[in-house]
């Protein structure tokens, strides 16, 4: 995974991967397409995963590759 640190926090928290792709909108598919890298995230979806699912991180942190 190119974003495994993200995932690992995912995970940590219990967070189901549906409900954050439900709330960037777009598919589960592509949401893990994501995750690993294979098409990127936009800034307002890096945005609100930051904001709705973890307020108490930096992004820079959560998204480092």
């Amino acid at each position: 995974m190119k974003y495994s640190f993200l995932e690992a926090k995912i995970k940590e928290r219990g967070i189901k991967k549906a409900a954050i792709s439900a709330a960037i909108g777009v598919t589960p598919k592509s949401f893990n397409n994501k995750l690993a890298g294979k098409s990127p995230f936009t800034w307002p979806e890096v945005q609100t995963i930051q904001k709705r699912f973890f307020p108490d991180m930096n992004k820079d942190d959560l998204f480092q590759q």
